[in-house]
């Protein structure tokens, strides 16, 4: 997502660097997970679809915009 956003050129985010911290985030979440979040697969799979094309061909305008 980074790469595809061109995230990495605009800001000049190393991408090392990136990779790094993503791998340190992920290091740094507990084994056991978040005892606040508890999901089960269904919803982990459900949260990442909707994640994923939650503005799937979204036109950039809102209703207001649309019902002009």
């Amino acid at each position: 997502m980074f790469l595809d956003l061109k995230l990495i050129n605009t800001f000049k985010i190393p991408y090392q660097v990136l990779c790094r911290w993503i791998l340190s985030v992920k290091k740094n979440y507990r084994p056991t997970g978040n005892m606040y979040h508890i999901m089960n697969e269904n919803e982990k799979l459900g949260l990442i679809v909707a994640s994923l094309c939650h503005d799937l061909d979204h036109r950039g305008t809102n209703n207001s915009f649309q019902t002009k």
